[in-house]
């Protein structure tokens, strides 16, 4: 983890999630996003089918990489794109043009998560205690499941634990 600190001023269930995720390591995208969702109120979790990483990514980024298209979560917000999964790279959130993530990560199919539906789950495996305690259900698979069949996602985990189309 970077020495570097990381801004996330306003931010306090992503800020959690980063906490919790450094504990666990991998495939944090669902649980940072929806640490997220609960800190920018009208947001959209959005799920997408993300290229294979390139022979570049898969040495600089090492055996996390995945060497298939994968599924992958973020958040959109007021026209731009907001990807948790790059806090540390930044130093601190960042809102991105949606078409430059778009295409340079090949996303070929999303499933977007609006809101209202989104904070139905949230509340029914309170998610913002969890995130804030920084409970073992804040990255629950169920909740990520949840997340998922929600938004119309038809998936499989590989056996490293990454989320693939099915």
């Amino acid at each position: 983890m970077s020495t570097t600190p990381i801004n996330l001023d306003g931010l306090p269930h992503l800020a959690a999630a980063l906490t919790y995720s450094s504990r666990t390591g991998g495939n944090t995208c669902v649980q940072r996003a929806a640490a997220l969702m609960l800190d920018l109120t009208g947001a959209t979790l959005v799920f997408g089918v993300l290229r294979a990483a390139t022979a570049e990514e898969r040495e600089r980024i090492g055996p996390s990489a995945s060497p298939v298209p994968f599924i992958h979560a973020w958040v959109e917000y007021r026209g731009k794109l907001y990807a948790p999964t790059l806090v540390e790279t930044f130093g601190e959130l960042r809102a991105l043009p949606v078409e430059v993530y778009y295409g340079a990560n090949g996303i070929t199919r999303t499933w977007r998560l609006e809101h209202k539906a989104y904070m139905q789950i949230a509340r029914r495996y309170r998610l913002s205690a969890a995130f804030k305690h920084r409970s073992a259900r804040a990255g629950d698979g169920e909740v990520a499941d949840a997340l998922l069949r929600a938004a119309g996602v038809k998936y499989v985990l590989s056996e490293r634990r990454t989320i693939l189309p099915a």
